[in-house]
């Protein structure tokens, strides 16, 4: 390493120590600095700020970067460190035409606008942040005056936060967007809604804590790295990937906001905790591109986390964190987050009206720049757009323009990041489904950790190094369209909302107790091989079978066999399982009457029929081969294929066979105890082994299964 190198990495650690005590200082400002300290940490920041500039402005930097831009130099250097080199090289060009006297009070006024805002906000009077709001402008036009003369004012915007980005390309892609989603939207709006009634009650705040530390630990934020604190507005920081802090806000009356506050804050989080530690103290250890980094925490946010499957594996936990949820089924909590509505904040609007609030912003904002807007016009423009595009209009500055903090500090051009993160996820979930499967099925099982490492490996731990087109080629292969997104939005919410011509439902059902009585056989098979194997201190009876059908092989096993070593008991299981499976094939079982006749008519009725049984593997195959049911039943899964529970078996069937909606029917307590983790409907066969504690549909016989599906899952679609 030549002595120039070993200069700038010292320069590069000084310069992040500087980077440390700012964004420690605006953090202190944003979660816990009272009204009366604002004014002290104002001229740190200030102070620090400056103090920085000056550093970054100094010849000996000027001199290093040119030395280091020497071939036989540059060359020598750790990829992380030419790019750093090349980008500040870049940005110190622009930096030297900044005047040092307008830098300062540019960072005064950022400091100072925000807390106008904040003031302004709680007040609901937007004339205490309109002075500050107009400053901020004007000054964000001298800046992209001094750093890029004679370019367009927003076009620079747009690229500073997303590289490579012009309006002309956004235009292009919003306006796809804007063509496919008004009629969408419009024949959403005409479907029936979901009750919200159920979501309005008080959420007590330390509740409401509990379950977002339950979500930030299940999608992998690493706590022993992170923190989170709360603010006005939510928002992540980092001082490095071994701590990245996060901030949420609570609303007494919308438990829903902090939870998905959360999980999007995550997203952020989990993308800056996974760049390659090797970068660290370079320009490429956080990625400063706002559309890749959004479209991960809005990947979080809404393709992983509105998805039903997302909740199946921790719903209960959830409700164990807010009691108030246990009396919300977790369909009735999936309708509610997928809940499609006009809404006036743009944080809490469901993904599908979220377009809109940003393609307001992205518009509103080139009118500022290439219009000149005055800045006492834009409440007004705000409202009229929200009246275009969303059909209300907001009675208030606070739930009008006043709702985001991005203009206090100058952050013109972020907003359109957002929706090119969403732009971006539509693309990145087709290219998952090629290479890992279905996402659905990945989320039934629990195993979100499988996405969460393909978005480590592909995206996050490159940092900066990538710029977005980049990012996209390499990980999707094509360029940016909006196509996917909107294929996912139609997908997705006709299904929601049952507006699909043909709606895929499905009836899943039991097998023991359900749709044949196999106790006697498979007592009769058991206790052959139990004597055969010479445990003849057991004995293998019909009653014994049917006191434990339901359970899981592995708890059967305990109960049938106390008392021998657990491989031997593991070993005796084995054989029983296979003479059964055997011994049911050839003789079969106690078929319920008219099961065939019956089932034939569901399918004529255009339901989609399946088997999920607690079963070892092969039993409902030897079913299906002995009374030769394979053309009815299309697809089955069992705790013996793959060692999960019941209600998780239940949702990842439901998943794979991407069902619109589908019911469970089975005659215990445990049948109706699943259904209810997978979020789907059930209905008791009461002719059959158990009975139900709670109030649900029921049959008395096989046959009338036909009549009351109808009701419970009708198959036409909603009116």
């Amino acid at each position: 390493m030549s002595r120039t190198s070993e200069e700038f990495l010292k320069y590069l650690d000084q310069m992040k120590q500087y980077d440390h005590v700012l964004t420690l200082l605006y953090w202190d400002m944003r979660t816990g600095t009272p009204p009366k300290g604002q004014d002290g940490h104002i001229k740190a920041l200030t102070h620090f700020s400056m103090e920085q500039f000056k550093l970054e402005r100094d010849p000996k930097v000027e001199e290093m970067l040119e030395t280091l831009s020497q071939p036989d130099e540059y060359h020598e250097l750790e990829p992380q460190i030419r790019f750093t080199v090349t980008r500040m090289k870049e940005e110190l060009e622009k930096r030297k035409r900044i005047p040092e006297q307008f830098y300062e009070a540019y960072v005064e006024e950022q400091a100072l606008s925000e807390s106008a805002w904040e003031e302004a906000k709680q007040a609901d009077d937007y004339s205490i942040f309109a002075p500050h709001l107009e400053k901020m402008i004007q000054m964000t036009e001298q800046m992209t005056g001094y750093t890029d003369p004679g370019k367009d004012v927003y076009d620079v915007l747009v690229d500073k936060y997303e590289r490579g980005m012009d309006t002309k390309t956004i235009d292009r892609l919003f306006e796809d967007l804007k063509a496919e989603l008004i009629p969408l939207v419009k024949e959403i709006l005409a479907a029936p809604q979901p009750d919200e009634k159920k979501f309005t009650g008080s959420i007590p705040k330390e509740e409401q804590e509990a379950a977002c530390e339950l979500l930030l630990d299940y999608i992998g934020f690493q706590k022993d790295a992170g923190t989170m604190a709360e603010s006005e507005h939510p928002f992540t920081l980092n001082f490095s990937q071994n701590d990245v802090r996060i901030t949420n806000h609570y609303y007494d009356k919308n438990a829903l906001s902090a939870l998905y506050s959360a999980i999007h804050e995550g997203g952020h989080a989990i993308f800056e905790q996974n760049v390659n530690p090797d970068y660290e103290g370079t320009r490429a250890e956080s990625c400063e591109y706002m559309g890749i980094h959004e479209s991960q925490s809005r990947f979080y946010e809404n393709i992983l986390g509105r998805n039903k499957n997302f909740w199946v594996p921790i719903y209960e936990k959830l409700c164990a964190c807010i009691p108030e949820y246990r009396d919300i089924s977790l369909n009735e909590f999936y309708h509610e987050i997928n809940h499609v509505r006009n809404s006036l904040i743009r944080t809490e609007a469901d993904e599908v009206t979220y377009c809109f609030h940003i393609i307001l912003r992205y518009e509103i904002e080139k009118e500022i720049f290439r219009n000149h807007v005055p800045v006492d016009r834009l409440p007004e423009i705000w409202r009229d757009k929200m009246q275009e595009y969303l059909g209300i209009c907001p009675k208030s500055d606070a739930e009008g323009i006043l709702q985001d903090m991005h203009w206090s500090d100058g952050s013109f051009g972020y907003f359109p990041s957002y929706l090119l993160g969403s732009i971006y996820d539509g693309m990145y979930l087709e290219q998952i489904e090629k290479e890992l499967g279905s996402v659905d099925e990945i989320l039934a099982s629990g195993e979100i950790a499988k996405i969460t490492h393909w978005l480590n490996e592909k995206i996050h731990r490159y940092g900066s190094m990538r710029e977005p087109k980049e990012v996209i080629q390499a990980v999707c292969g094509k360029e940016v369209s909006a196509d996917p997104l909107i294929r996912y939005f139609k997908k997705k919410y006709r299904r929601v909302y049952r507006l699909e011509e043909q709606p895929k439902m499905g009836i899943l059902f039991d097998m023991d107790g359900t749709l044949w009585d196999s106790a006697e056989n498979v007592a009769k098979s058991w206790d052959e091989v139990v004597q055969e194997s010479g445990y003849t201190q057991f004995h293998i009876a019909t009653e014994d079978i049917k006191g434990v059908m339901g359970k899981t092989m592995d708890v059967i096993a305990e109960l049938l066999f106390p008392g021998i070593e657990p491989k031997e008991r593991a070993e005796l299981l084995q054989k029983c399982g296979t003479r059964e499976n055997d011994y049911l094939r050839e003789h079969g079982g106690t078929l319920y009457p008219e099961i065939r006749k019956t089932m034939e008519k569901l399918k004529e009725m255009g339901y989609h029929l399946y088997i999920v049984s607690n079963c070892q593997s092969g039993y409902i195959e030897a079913f299906l081969d002995h009374y030769q049911f394979h053309d009815l039943v299309e697809d089955i899964e069992c705790y013996g294929n793959n060692l999960k529970q019941k209600g998780d078996n239940i949702a990842l069937l439901t998943a794979r066979n991407d069902l619109s909606d589908a019911v469970y029917v089975g005659d215990i307590q445990g049948d109706y105890d699943a259904t209810m983790h997978a979020g789907l409907t059930f209905i008791h066969a009461a002719y059959g082994f158990g009975q139900i504690k709670e109030q649900t549909a029921a049959i008395e016989a096989f046959t009338e299964l036909p009549q009351i599906i109808s009701s419970v899952l009708p198959i036409e679609k909603f009116k």
